[in-house]
């Protein structure tokens, strides 16, 4: 499992490869498929906001 929000362009990038790889290699057609999702929280009150998106599982912040 990859959290996209955490991680750098370029290590996404690279496990993305590596998984288009081992799909080709398995013999499966085309590219397979990858789903990433970034969740958004928006508030008029910051301090409403942020407490919610903390609280979300697997939630990670900066």
């Amino acid at each position: 499992m990859m959290v996209p929000s955490i991680s750098k362009r370029e290590v996404v990038q690279d496990m993305l490869g590596l998984y288009r790889k081992a799909w080709a290699d398995a013999g499966h057609p085309g590219q397979g498929e990858v789903h990433m999702s970034y969740n958004c929280y928006l508030s008029e009150d910051p301090a409403e906001a942020r407490p919610r998106a903390r609280s979300t599982p697997g939630a990670a912040t900066r």
